[in-house]
This record gives C-alpha cells, sequence and structure tokens, in this order.
C-alpha cells in the first residue's frame, strides 16, 4: 500500500511509520508535518492517509474536504488527542478515529481492517516493477499505454511503468468486468475519461486524442453506447 502520514508531531510520525513495517513491509510511506505540503505532494494513488486534526493551518479537517475532493476512495484516518474534535471529523468520510497517546493494538487492527477492505475491492489493479508491489484504483487511471516492453499507467497525476505486455493487461481487466477501450495496438483507454469519439479517433477529458484502428472501430462504438454517461459526445462519421 502507499501511505501518507501528516502530523506536526515529528517522533509519532516516526513511530506510525515503524508500526506500519512491521505489519507490511512492501509498504511505500510518506511522511508530511503540515496540511499544505501534503497538499502540494498529494497523488491519488495514496490507499490511506493519517492524518492529524491539530497542523495548524489548514487543520486535518480542511484537508480531508480537500482531499475527498480530488478522490473519493483514500481511506483516511483521523489522529487527534481530543475527542470532542470527532463530530468535526465527521464532515468528512473518515474511516476511523484513533486518540492519542496511539494504542498500537487498535493501530495494528485498523491497519488489517484497511487492507482487508482494499484486497476485497476488484476495482485495484496491482502491478510489481522491481520487486516492489503497486496498487492504483481503476477510477484514477485514464490509459494503459505500451512501449516496447514496458506498459505505462497515466492517471489523473502520475505515470507509471512496469514490465509487461498489453494484451495481458486487458485481459487481466476483463476477467474482472473491468472493460476498457483498445482504441489500437498501443493504448488501452479509461472510458470514463473519454469525452468524445469519431470514426478514427477518441478525445480525452484532458483534450488528447488517441487514434483508432479499423479493427476495433466497432469494439469501442458498441462499448461508448452502453455507457450511461452524458459527458460523452458522439461525433457525426463523415459520409
Amino acid at each position: 500500500m502507499k501511505i501518507a502520514i501528516c502530523d506536526n508531531d515529528e517522533h509519532l510520525t516516526w513511530e506510525l511509520e515503524k508500526l506500519i513495517l512491521q505489519l507490511d513491509k512492501s509498504a511505500i510511506v510518506d511522511i508530511y508535518h503540515t496540511g499544505t505540503k501534503l497538499l502540494n505532494n498529494f497523488t491519488t494513488d495514496y490507499n490511506l492517509i493519517y492524518l492529524a486534526v491539530d497542523i495548524g493551518k489548514p487543520n486535518g479537517i480542511e484537508v480531508g474536504l480537500k482531499i475527498r475532493a480530488l478522490n473519493k476512495n483514500i481511506k483516511i484516518i483521523y489522529i487527534t488527542s481530543n475527542i470532542l474534535h470527532a463530530p468535526a471529523c465527521s464532515e468528512v468520510d473518515f474511516f476511523r478515529f484513533m486518540i492519542k497517546p496511539i494504542n498500537k493494538e487498535k493501530f495494528r487492527a485498523y491497519y488489517i481492517a484497511v487492507m482487508q477492505c482494499i484486497n476485497t475491492n476488484p476495482k485495484y489493479f496491482r502491478y510489481t516493477f522491481k520487486k516492489i508491489n503497486f496498487q492504483i484504483h481503476i477510477d484514477n487511471i485514464i490509459y494503459f499505454n505500451s512501449q516496447i516492453r514496458e506498459v505505462h499507467i497515466y492517471t489523473l497525476y502520475s505515470q507509471y511503468r512496469y514490465y509487461a505486455q498489453l494484451d495481458k493487461v486487458e485481459q487481466t481487466l476483463i476477467k474482472n468486468n473491468i472493460y476498457f477501450c483498445r482504441a489500437n495496438k498501443s493504448y488501452l483507454v479509461n472510458p470514463k475519461y473519454i469525452s468524445m469519439f469519431s470514426r478514427s479517433f477518441i478525445t480525452l477529458t484532458n483534450g488528447q486524442e488517441i487514434s483508432i484502428s479499423t479493427k476495433n472501430r466497432a469494439t469501442i462504438q458498441k462499448l461508448i453506447y452502453t455507457l450511461s454517461s452524458d459527458n460523452i459526445i458522439i461525433a457525426p462519421y463523415p459520409k
């Protein structure tokens, strides 16, 4: 899992990182001591955020609301020394609430609960690169792009890569009832990010155009027409 810890108590952040790595040696942990630094370095690929309420301006609730606006799937565990903060935190869809000093048994239980929640959710794409396991929420993936022996994963805010074949990526998605548009031999596109398509290309919500191969044209058209979305514009085919 990819995890962020945000608290102005440096000793506590180190202790939490230590506990996480004891439970999950493959976890990637980023530490921030202000809400501003967390937001400036935020990535939607975080699976879990430990977020203190009292971290100055912006406070943990304000930071949590901004994170929720960017990603509704990240698990947030709030940390505070004051139980009276709990009602205010309810504005953010948080996963758990921990009181300082941190109870190690509760910390372990909450962490395991997060892992179980993620592992039972089929909407994460998991891959391995340089012996490190990664996972990205499907909704955050714009497209997969094949480049020689590598597959590059383009998300809302970042780009990742690993060694694989695009055909196998597509097969894995289909086995989990997740359907991306195979525009051509090099691109596998999330329909969620298609704003327009025509006979020869699709346009993504960021304005990028990707060509459609003749072989895949009918399949893409059928998939697009099954989407229940008013955000997709179907350009008329030239006569």
